[in-house]
């Protein structure tokens, strides 16, 4: 076996012991994870949209995690895009992309974080003349 396909398998059954151990943690001793909520993100260092957009955007983020159950997925936000004609077929499929997982289903249903909220609408904005005036559509 060449040494490149044999590194390659011994790192992907390290990330698959590390996956396999998180989800072993989650269900028998969940108590040891720690979430941090959209609340405790730090915003200071963020870049690319205005400070009173990023306070607008953060309290509506934060009324949909509030309200749902399992907190705001990334085909929320899509759905909620496309109603709103502010992307098209291809910026949704990057977005889902982004999420980390393999199939299209989890990749859908996914949560997002605010981080990542705040960056794709930065995308969006960029198409716009002004980024007042795509805010205010939301």
């Amino acid at each position: 076996m060449p040494l490149a396909s044999t590194l390659g398998w011994i790192e992907e059954k390290k990330e698959k012991g590390i996956k396999t151990g998180k989800i072993l943690l989650g269900e028998y001793k969940p108590e040891a994870i720690q979430y941090s909520s959209a609340n405790e993100t730090n915003l200071s260092g963020f870049q690319g949209l205005k400070p009173e957009s990023i306070k607008k955007l953060t309290n509506v983020f934060m009324k949909i995690e509030e309200a749902l159950e399992n907190g705001c997925s990334r085909q929320l936000i899509i759905n909620s895009l496309v109603s709103l004609e502010a992307i098209d077929s291809e910026g949704a499929s990057s977005f889902l992309n982004n999420s980390g997982f393999m199939t299209e289903r989890k990749e859908m249903l996914s949560s997002c974080t605010l981080i990542e909220f705040l960056e794709f609408i930065a995308k969006i904005t960029q198409s716009y003349e002004s980024e007042d005036e795509f805010v205010t559509l939301l």
